[in-house]
C-alpha cells in the first residue's frame, strides 16, 4: 500500500475521529456542522483517499466537537521528520519549459 499521509497527518485525522466518536457523531453530521458537503469528513477518514484536513477546517471542527484545536495535535511533536515525510509521499514535480 502506498503511504499517502505523514505521521502528523495520521495523528491529527485519528484524533478528530476519536474526538467525534466520543460525542457519538457520525461524518455526515460533522461535516454539515462545520458547512461543508456531507462526505467531506468521511472522506478525510477514508486514508486511502490522502485528504487532509486544513487548520482552518480543524479550527471549525474545534468548535464543533466542543474541544480546543490543540487537542487535534500530538504533544510536544511527533519525533517523525514530517516536511521528509511529505516530500517522499508527494515529490516535487519536475518542471516543464
Amino acid at each position: 500500500m502506498i503511504r499517502k499521509h505523514t505521521t502528523l497527518e495520521l495523528f491529527i485525522i485519528e484524533a478528530v475521529k476519536k474526538r467525534r466518536l466520543e460525542l457519538k457523531m457520525n461524518p455526515s453530521k460533522l461535516s454539515k456542522e462545520i458547512g461543508l458537503s456531507r462526505s467531506f469528513v468521511r472522506q478525510i477518514e477514508n486514508l486511502d483517499l490522502g485528504n487532509r484536513y486544513s487548520v482552518n477546517q480543524l479550527n471549525e471542527i474545534a468548535k464543533v466537537l466542543k474541544c480546543s484545536i490543540i487537542d487535534f495535535f500530538p504533544q510536544p511533536y511527533v519525533e517523525e521528520d514530517c516536511i521528509e515525510e511529505f516530500q517522499i509521499i508527494h515529490p516535487p514535480k519536475a518542471k516543464k519549459y
